[in-house]
């Protein structure tokens, strides 16, 4: 992309230049015939590259829309994830673990994109759009760090409650007990707290992204509207078991 719109920026000025030698070289059928070549040749080559461009530009804009409605896939998956941890309060390494997994896919379908690719050419509505996806980004990066840090509190908690169970089983009486598990419960609690925050920053997520590929199927008018492949990747999740 870069490619092509430094090369129509260098037919432009050469083609300035060609008419200028066209209409300076009027009396001289050598000079003329030499800028009336160039010109010919800079109009075909900026043509060409004109071409190039829109199509480089249309292949990227639906890399960018498929790329990020992946993305609002996994983010409807660990939605639902979370929301069934929620309610059912089992707090297992096992049933956490998948939501680290799903972020880590989600980074991984990122960096399949390299915004540098495009560089916008009198577009700045374009270049609006992917500022927001790059600042949405960071989000989704933070997104991963935060799962990480809940995924370890879940760890721990898992093991305290082995540890409590081992204690039990050594014949330690129960009255020596009673902190220890009043300490366990008060770490459970604040844990579903933050897994509670944590939902409600995924649900967020969800949000920004449908706002954000909304303005883009605006832009570029797809030819499944982003409110039709919503619809149909939500009822993929909900068939999800």
């Amino acid at each position: 992309m870069r490619l092509q719109k430094y090369i129509i920026i260098s037919c432009i000025i050469i083609l300035i230049l060609s008419l200028i030698g066209i209409f300076a070289t009027e009396q001289n059928n050598k000079f003329y015939d030499l800028s009336t070549g160039v010109f010919t040749g800079v109009v075909l080559t900026g043509m060409t590259s004109i071409i190039l461009f829109l199509y480089e530009k249309n292949k990227i804009i639906n890399k960018l829309y498929n790329n990020f409605a992946e993305i609002y896939f996994t983010l409807c998956v660990i939605d639902k994830n979370l929301g069934n941890f929620l309610i059912k309060k089992e707090i297992t390494d096992m049933n956490f673990r998948i939501n680290y997994k799903l972020t880590m896919e989600i980074i991984n379908t990122i960096k399949e994109f390299d915004f540098d690719e495009y560089t916008s050419f009198f577009d700045s509505k374009f270049n609006n759009l992917l500022e927001q996806f790059l600042s949405f980004n960071l989000k989704l990066y933070n997104l991963h760090n935060i799962v990480g840090e809940r995924n370890q509190g879940v760890l721990y908690h898992e093991l305290t409650l082995k540890d409590l169970e081992l204690k039990r089983l050594q014949g330690i009486a129960e009255q020596m007990l009673l902190p220890y598990e009043q300490q366990v419960i008060n770490d459970r609690e604040a844990l579903l707290i933050l897994i509670g925050k944590l939902h409600e920053y995924v649900v967020s997520l969800k949000l920004e992204l449908t706002s954000n590929l909304t303005k883009l199927d605006n832009y570029h008018k797809f030819k499944i509207s982003w409110d039709g492949r919503k619809s149909l990747l939500e009822k993929q999740v909900q068939e999800l078991s």
